[in-house]
C-alpha cells in the first residue's frame, strides 16, 4: 500500500526536475547573438569571449550548423572591431579573416545570404586595412563585389 501513496508524492517531482531537452542550434545562436551585440556596443572583451564559447561550444557537436557559422563569423567581425588603431591592426585584421572563414562556410537559406552580405562587407574592411588598398582591391575586390551582389540579389 505505501507504493503508490509514495508515487503520488514523487512522481511530480521526478517530472520536474528532469533534465529539459538541450538548447536547439538557433536558440543558442539567437542569446549568443544578442550577448556580442551587448559586448560589442560596451567594448567588453571577456563578454564577447564569454559568448563565443558557447557557440564554439555548440559547433564542437554540430559543426556544419549554419546559424551557428554565422554568429560565430559575427562574433569574428565584432571582435575586429575591439581591436582598433595601428598597434592592435594586425589582430583585427586576424578578426576578420577568421570571420570570413566561418561565413565562407555557411549554406542554407536564410543564413547563406546573411552571410553572404556579412563576408562580402568584411573583405571590404580587409582591403581598407592593407598597406596598398589598391593590390588588396584587385584581389579580394571581385569577391567583395560578388558577395554583395548576392545579397543584394537575394533580398
Amino acid at each position: 500500500m505505501r507504493f503508490p501513496f509514495l508515487l503520488f508524492f514523487f512522481f511530480p517531482a521526478i517530472l520536474f526536475c528532469a533534465p529539459t531537452a538541450p538548447d536547439t542550434a538557433n536558440q543558442i545562436a539567437a542569446n549568443a547573438e544578442s550577448a556580442i551585440e551587448r559586448a560589442g556596443h560596451c567594448a567588453d572583451a571577456p563578454a564577447l569571449a564569454h559568448a563565443v564559447k558557447s557557440v564554439d561550444d555548440a559547433l564542437a557537436v554540430t559543426p556544419d550548423e549554419p546559424a551557428l557559422l554565422y554568429t560565430r563569423g559575427y562574433a569574428g567581425y565584432v571582435d575586429s572591431g575591439l581591436h582598433r588603431g595601428p598597434k592592435n591592426q594586425a589582430a583585427g585584421e586576424q578578426c576578420l579573416r577568421d570571420a570570413a572563414g566561418f561565413l565562407e562556410r555557411v549554406k542554407g537559406a536564410p543564413w547563406e545570404t546573411e552571410a553572404a552580405a556579412l563576408r562580402g562587407a568584411i573583405l571590404g574592411a580587409l582591403i581598407a586595412m592593407q598597406k596598398d588598398p589598391a593590390q588588396a582591391g584587385a584581389t579580394l575586390g571581385p569577391e567583395s563585389s560578388r558577395l554583395l551582389a548576392h545579397a543584394a540579389a537575394a533580398a
